[in-house]
């Protein structure tokens, strides 16, 4: 494994740059060896280190289904203890008390908009003071833990705005009514630590694994990372509206899944295939249109079925024809939300380039069907949540986290991707498709036999995703980044143009 060095230089008994506690992390895990990571602020380098350490964390003490919540709340635990150093910092320059009551009103009434934004010179300034930020990942206790610690005493006016916002956290039902209700208009802190205690609860928590430690010289929150009871049965806890969309959704076209019988049958001549296709025009004209489409990548153009079948065999039909049938559901019941649809073609362009790049040419087809119909949850979930989904899209930006996931997850009572697993589900669709589906944003849980086929379509869908700009490389999973033999942005940026320009060649 590659070690991570940080320098570490002694500056008026200061230290700069970000320091780990040994040096080789990844070692200590494998050893369960306690270890900390000590910074003064979290830029984008630290970020996806912090990422990676408490990922490996919790896949050593076998909690790794809860990476998603326990990365948001160390985020956003550790960006509130930046905030609280760059706020003695900032009372220390303006010659302002942050222990006199009139005094800290005064200062916060301009923190927000003096510091509160990326590259503030405040926030920057960190690193030239003994102010620093510690987490501390714990193997040793008999109940594994992660801490988050300021080297300096909170205030007690924080403190108690802390534990009210804590207090009215166990209050909502869920995010989005904090989200309309909790806006601090001063802090700006008060949504973020709410959210985080949302987000643990919900994860199966009890009250009791948040824990606050004030001493004399820091200020710690300890998070207690016990065998959470994750709810793995979703189809009891989807809202009834969910319950009933998807329990009136037409079943899929007969003559599709027919046809796709016949695809997988061995005895099945182009003859017989080509006849029953040519039974229904509409649906001949739909499968020409996508097999010469910048959606599914042949290098010749097909006027007929026959030339079609020849060209990309039987497995290429049958994703055609599902492909056919999908277009057929979504544009009768869903069509204000076809351009979410369209989209769903580029990104099973990219899943079908990158399984035939990286030679995995048997499930390419497989790759494009199950990339197409990752949508399908987000659509139902717009179509009768819209409200709810588009808050906490905004909140998702706002708290910059790259994956709605868990969020709707213990918001709505169910994510996309498993939405879009139990539709598939309730058509009869490939078990493997659907274990595809439901797996592909959450590509650590996917199973063994499974996850080559999840990661190329959690690949897909994160360069669509970094095309808006809406992800980062940073953000990217490590062990599909690895599994590629991507180890640099560079690297990953370059994967992308090519499989960009290539669409664009396609069109």
């Amino acid at each position: 494994m590659t070690q991570v060095f940080f320098r570490k230089t002694a500056m008026s008994g200061t230290v700069t740059g970000s320091v780990i506690t040994p040096n080789d992390f990844q070692n200590a895990i494998i050893k369960g060896d306690d270890f900390t990571f000590e910074f003064s602020y979290l830029d984008k380098e630290s970020e996806v280190l912090l990422l990676r350490m408490v990922s490996r964390y919790l896949a050593r003490i076998d909690r790794l289904f809860l990476r998603d919540a326990i990365t948001t709340i160390v985020k956003e635990l550790v960006n509130n203890a930046v905030k609280a150093n760059a706020k003695r910092l900032y009372f220390i320059n303006c010659k302002l008390d942050i222990h006199d009551p009139q005094d800290y009103s005064k200062g916060m009434k301009s923190f927000r908009k003096d510091v509160l934004f990326e590259n503030s010179e405040t926030i920057n300034a960190l690193s030239a003071t003994p102010l620093r930020v510690i987490v501390t990942f714990s193997q040793h206790s008999k109940m594994p833990n992660i801490v988050v610690s300021n080297n300096i005493p909170i205030v007690e006016d924080e403190l108690q705005k802390i534990r009210q916002r804590i207090a009215k956290a166990y209050e909502y039902k869920d995010i989005t009514e904090a989200f309309t209700d909790m806006l601090d208009s001063t802090e700006g802190a008060g949504l973020g630590i709410i959210m985080a205690i949302m987000v643990f609860k919900n994860s199966g928590f009890s009250r009791d694994d948040f824990v606050i430690d004030v001493k004399q010289q820091n200020t710690s929150f300890g998070l207690h990372i016990r065998n959470a009871d994750r709810v793995t049965n979703y189809e009891t806890r989807v809202a009834d509206e969910i319950s009933r969309e998807i329990e009136y959704l037409p079943s899929f076209p007969e003559t599709i899944m027919h046809i796709s019988k016949l695809c997988e049958s061995r005895s099945t001549t182009i003859a017989q295939i080509t006849d029953y296709i040519r039974r229904d025009p509409a649906l001949t004209a739909s499968i020409l249109k996508k097999a010469n489409s910048a959606g599914y990548m042949i290098q010749t153009r097909v006027n007929s079925i026959e030339e079609a079948v020849k060209l990309i065999g039987m497995k290429g039909i049958k994703t055609l024809a599902i492909a056919s049938g999908m277009d057929g559901i979504v544009l009768e019941r869903y069509k204000k939300f076809k351009s979410i649809w369209a989209e769903s073609y580029k990104k099973a362009f990219y899943a079908h380039r990158i399984a035939i790049q990286t030679r995995n040419d048997r499930i390419a087809d497989l790759c494009y069907l199950a990339s197409l119909i990752t949508k399908i949850g987000e659509i139902v979930l717009l179509s009768i949540k819209r409200d709810t989904t588009e808050k906490l899209i905004k909140l998702a930006g706002m708290k910059n986290i790259a994956s709605m996931d868990f969020l709707e997850e213990i918001t709505i009572g169910i994510s996309r991707p498993t939405l879009s697993a139990l539709i598939t589900k309730k058509w009869n669709f490939d078990g493997t498709l659907c274990v595809a589906i439901e797996y592909h944003q959450r590509p650590h849980l996917a199973p063994k036999a499974s996850k080559e086929l999840v990661y190329i379509i959690y690949l897909a869908d994160l360069f669509v995703e970094f095309e808006k700009n809406a992800v980062r490389y940073q953000s990217a999973d490590y062990d599909v980044l690895h599994f590629f033999n991507i180890e640099k942005e560079e690297e990953f940026t370059k994967l992308f143009s090519v499989l960009k320009q290539a669409y664009q060649f396609q069109e």
